[in-house]
């Protein structure tokens, strides 16, 4: 099972997978001068809006490298994208889920399992993350 908590969004509400449970959840961590991490957020957006919020849920959630004034100055340029943005600002999330590095990315499935993990990447690896989806939005 996944760790839940995830953090908390810009309008200060915890996020928690509890919560979210009969969706899909992507998990992405992430930092502002990872360019395969933008490029990531920007593939996961893309998806979200494709299936839908009803379904899936993308949770992109700031690495406590990044610091607070940072991941501000960030989560302002990400603002037209429709995703949850926290940010792990003690590292504790990050170690629940065993991330050192970014981008690493977790698909949970809608009763809270980790179904899909990829973090030794250059690119976001679209096709196992979109047949891994689709496996788990029919289920």
């Amino acid at each position: 099972m996944a760790p839940s908590y995830l953090g908390t969004d810009s309008a200060g509400n915890e996020v928690n997978l509890d919560e979210l449970r009969g969706k899909v959840v992507v998990v992405s961590f992430w930092v502002s001068w990872c360019k395969s991490c933008k490029n990531e957020l920007a593939i996961l957006n893309n998806l979200q809006q494709q299936v839908g919020t009803d379904l899936l849920k993308v949770v992109a959630v700031a690495l406590s490298k990044e610091n607070k004034l940072s991941f501000k100055k960030y989560r302002e340029q990400l603002a037209e994208l429709d995703l949850t943005l926290t940010h792990d600002k003690f590292g504790k999330i990050a170690k629940k889920y065993g991330v050192d590095k970014a981008p690493h990315l977790f698909v949970i499935s809608k009763e809270g399992r980790i179904t899909l993990e990829q973090s030794d990447y250059k690119k976001t690896p679209v096709n196992a993350l979109v047949a891994n989806l689709k496996q788990e939005l029919v289920k």
